[in-house]
C-alpha cells in the first residue's frame, strides 16, 4: 500500500479568529487495504472534503481499498498571535504515513491612522482632523487627537481628545482651552484589540488676540476753571478731583477693559 499527498498553499498573516483559505491538497493511494485514510488534527487547521463543506479538527475517510483519490480542503483559524506551521499526518489503508507542510501565523494588528489638518483655527481653539487608514485586526474602540506644546512630544503623553464621527475614514475633533499665539502639535490616534497607533506629528498656530476697538472720548471742556478751598497746616501740597460724575468719589470697575 502507498499514500502520496500533494502540497498546501501558505496561510500568510491572519487576524485572530478569521478563516483562512480554504485551500486543498490531494491524497492518492494504491493497493490500499479497506482501512479508513485519515488526516490527523494540527492546532488551528480544520478539514473537509469539500470546498463548501464541514469542516472538523480531523478527518476518516472511508474507501473500499486499491486505488485512492481525494481531494482535502484545509481552513486556518488563528486564536493566538503566533506561528502555525507544522506537518498535517496523512494515514491509512495500510499504508505509511505522509507529511504535508501547513504555514500560517496568528496576528493582531493595530489600525493604521494618518494625521490630518487644523481648520477653524481662533485664539483659544481649533477643528483637528485626522484618518482611520486601517482599522487594523479589531474594530476601533478609541480615537480622535492627542496634542501637546512639545515639538516632537512622546506619543501618548499628550492631551487626548476622542472623536465619534469617523465617515469614510475621515473624522475630526474640537480643541478648546487652548492659548493664543501658541504653535500646538497634534497626532492622530486610534485603539483596537491589538493596541493603539498614531499618526505622524503636525502642527498649528493659534490666532493672536484681537485688538479693542477704541470709543470716541468725551470732552470736557475746562478753559475757564477756577477752584479754591482752605489751607490745612502741616500740609506738603495739594490736589484736586474734578468729575462730571454726581456721585463724585465713588469708582465703577470696567469690566471690559483691555491693556
Amino acid at each position: 500500500p502507498l499514500l502520496t499527498a500533494g502540497t498546501l498553499a501558505d496561510f500568510g498573516a491572519l487576524c485572530l479568529n478569521t478563516d483562512g483559505g480554504p485551500f486543498s491538497f490531494t491524497v492518492d493511494g494504491t493497493n490500499l487495504t479497506a482501512d479508513p485514510v485519515t488526516v490527523a488534527a494540527l492546532d488551528g487547521f480544520s478539514y473537509s472534503t469539500s470546498e463548501g463543506g464541514t469542516y472538523t479538527s480531523s478527518l476518516s475517510i472511508a474507501q473500499p481499498g486499491g486505488t485512492f483519490s481525494q481531494d482535502v480542503w484545509v481552513k486556518l483559524t488563528p486564536v493566538a498571535v503566533q506561528s502555525y506551521d507544522g506537518n498535517m499526518t496523512v494515514g491509512g489503508g495500510g499504508a505509511s504515513d505522509v507529511a504535508v507542510a501547513a504555514t500560517g501565523s496568528g496576528i493582531n494588528t493595530p489600525p493604521t491612522m494618518t494625521s490630518g489638518s487644523a481648520t477653524g483655527i481662533g485664539m483659544d481653539q481649533a477643528e483637528v482632523g485626522g484618518v482611520i487608514v486601517d482599522q487594523g485586526c479589531s474594530a476601533l474602540t478609541d480615537y480622535g487627537i492627542e496634542y501637546s506644546t512639545s515639538a516632537g512630544f512622546t506619543p501618548g503623553s499628550g492631551t487626548q481628545v476622542p472623536s465619534t464621527n469617523a465617515a469614510g475614514g475621515t473624522y475630526s475633533s474640537q480643541i478648546g482651552g487652548l492659548s493664543s499665539c501658541t504653535t500646538y502639535y497634534f497626532r492622530a490616534y486610534g485603539l483596537n484589540a491589538g493596541g493603539v497607533s498614531y499618526g505622524a506629528q503636525a502642527s498649528f498656530e493659534t490666532a493672536p488676540i484681537g485688538a479693542p476697538v477704541a470709543t470716541a472720548p468725551s470732552v470736557i471742556d475746562m478753559s475757564d476753571f477756577t477752584a479754591t478751598w482752605n489751607s490745612v497746616t502741616g500740609a506738603s501740597g495739594y490736589r484736586l478731583d474734578v468729575s462730571t460724575n454726581p456721585a463724585f468719589g465713588t469708582v465703577v470697575t470696567a469690566s471690559d477693559l483691555f491693556f
